[in-house]
Formats: structure tokens, C-alpha cells, sequence
């Protein structure tokens, strides 16, 4: 603007929709205001200049019409995996919803940080088929872009691997049913996708044993006593999938070669009773046995000897 008959800038206003503007210049008689920021619709601007004899006002309306952006900014709405499901399976399909993009090369997939080029761009539909997990939590990133700008929605899917079932064999004895010669006896299974001895349930007669080791994935029972009979142990291991069992039943006789064991005890032996009279010896833990006829008897705990000549 230019004023006339005005000393300084300080006899100068300079308003905008009613606001004081200090933001100009004035230089010998040249209103300047450079790069004044206008609101949308009407901007009025009021300048006035006074001095000692008066005052005087002009003013303009300047009408900013703001342009309006004819592309609109991609929006990207991740339809599937829903953020934080979990699955069993290591593949997974994406399904998702892509605006304002003309071709395939607008948008961009990453699983892990890696890029997915298998995609399929229908119309605003993304689509990608059978993705790779890994073990654990798996982002997947779709950003779609054009003129405007950008869009990025991500979702998080967690792949759990399913747990193989659990497995038990028994190894030792090696055959079912297999007869013991002694009152003891050693028992060795191996278990697999089992993880600890809490998860191994191991019994005799349907009785509960703690006293066996689980190292690896073996499990070992030694010096584990018998019943005269049968002897049924039986092994049951678990996981999260479920569980398995073996068993193995022993047959522990009480008798060496066909005698019976001295109070059960396989280190014991001993000879039957000679009923002809005929010479015979014989050891025990007991008493002496006696020979029949006219025959001596050497008698006393621990070795017993009979002499007979009868008839």
C-alpha cells in the first residue's frame, strides 16, 4: 500500500479478519507485507494511517479457496491373520484391503522384515498365499503408496509348532513274558518327546514306583524286587499331545533247577530229602538231613552230612 503524509509505522495499523499484524515493512511511504498466511474462505485486510490532522483506512478481501486433493492417501486394512492369533500349521494365507493404488507395484508385503513378491492385487483386494512361520511370533507388514502418501498396517501371528506324541519301549527284559531266575531284577525303556521324569509314570501291580531314573531319554530301574509270580510293570509317558504306554510282565518262580528257594532267597540252594537210604549229602542254611537206615547223622546249623546203609 502506499501512505502519504505518514511520519513513522508506528501511525500505521494493519489488521487481518480483525487481528493486528506487526509483520510489515514501511519504507518512505511503501506499506509492505510479504508472505502473510491466509485461512480458508474470507481473508480481510484493514490498514489505517492517522497523523495529526487525521486518520484514513483502505482495505481488500482476499478469498483462499484451499485446493483440494483430487488422490487420496492409500488405506490398508489387514482383513487376515487377525493381530495375535495362533496357529498349528506352518503356512498361512494374508488376506487384505488396499485403497486409492492402480497396480501391484503400489504395494509392498514383508514377513519378518523380508519381502513377499507372491502376491496378488485384485481391485483393492491383496492376497498371499501360503507364508512361511517361523517357530514363535511372525509380523506381517502390507503398506500400500501413491501420490499422496502412505499407508502401514501390520498384524502379529504366532505359529506353535505342534508337540509330537509321546513314546515308550520298554528294552529290558527283552521278551514278554520273560521269567526271572532271581528276585530281582533291571528294567530299561527309552521314552521319547517326554521332558521330565514328572511326566513318566512307572508301576508294579499297579503300584507306583519313584525309585528310577530319567536321564536323556532313557529310563532305568534297577535291583527292583519280585513278588513269587507275576510280576506286571507297566510305563506311562505324557506330553501336551497325550500319552503311550508299555509293559512287561515277570515271572519270578521262587525255585532253582526246580527246588524251592530257602525263604525266597535265589542264593540259597538245597537238596531234597533221600528217601532209598542211599548216601547223600547236602548243604543248607537249616538243619542237618538225616539219612535212613543204620546211617550217622552229623548234625548242627549251617552243613548237615548223612551216612546210611539201610536196606
Amino acid at each position: 500500500a502506499i501512505a502519504k503524509n505518514v511520519a513513522s509505522k508506528a501511525d500505521i495499523t494493519f489488521t487481518k479478519n480483525g487481528v493486528s499484524l506487526s509483520s510489515f515493512n514501511f519504507n518512505g511511504n511503501a506499506i509492505v507485507a510479504n508472505n502473510v498466511p491466509l485461512v480458508a474462505g474470507q481473508n480481510t485486510f484493514v490498514i489505517t494511517v492517522r497523523n495529526a490532522s487525521g486518520q484514513a483506512t483502505d482495505q481488500t478481501v482476499v478469498l483462499y479457496i484451499k485446493k483440494v486433493d483430487l488422490v487420496q492417501k492409500p488405506v490398508v486394512t489387514i482383513l487376515s491373520p487377525k493381530n495375535g492369533s495362533r496357529i498349528s500349521s506352518s503356512k498361512v494365507n494374508l488376506n487384505a484391503l488396499v485403497t486409492n493404488v492402480s497396480a501391484k507395484g503400489s504395494v509392498s508385503i514383508k514377513l519378518n522384515g523380508q519381502s513377499v513378491n507372491g502376491f496378488q492385487l485384485s481391485g483393492t483386494s491383496v492376497t498371499a498365499k501360503n507364508l512361511t512361520l517361523n517357530p514363535g511370533s511372525n509380523v506381517i507388514t502390507v503398506t500400500g503408496r501413491n501420490s499422496a502418501g502412505q499407508d502401514t498396517k501390520s498384524t502379529t501371528v504366532i505359529y506353535q509348532a505342534p508337540v509330537p506324541g509321546p513314546t515308550v519301549d520298554i528294552k529290558s527284559p527283552a521278551s514278554n513274558p520273560w521269567t526271572s531266575p532271581v528276585n530281582k531284577v533291571n528294567i530299561t525303556a527309552i521314552a521319547k518327546n517326554v521332558t521330565s521324569k514328572s511326566d513318566i509314570t512307572f508301576t508294579k501291580n499297579g503300584v507306583p514306583m519313584t525309585n528310577f531314573n530319567f536321564n536323556g531319554n532313557a529310563i532305568v530301574a534297577n535291583n527292583v524286587s519280585l513278588v513269587v509270580g507275576q510280576n506286571t510293570f507297566v510305563i506311562t509317558v505324557r506330553n501336551g499331545s497325550g500319552q503311550s504306554s508299555d509293559q512287561v510282565t515277570v515271572v519270578y518262580t521262587g525255585k532253582v533247577n526246580g527246588n524251592s528257594l530257602n525263604n525266597g532267597n535265589s542264593n540259597s540252594s538245597v537238596t531234597p530229602p533221600n528217601p532209598s537210604g542211599t548216601a547223600g549229602s547236602g548243604t543248607s542254611q537249616g538243619q542237618g538231613s538225616v539219612g535212613n537206615g543204620g546211617g550217622n547223622n552229623e548234625g548242627g546249623k549251617g552243613k548237615g552230612k548223612g551216612k546210611g546203609g539201610g536196606k
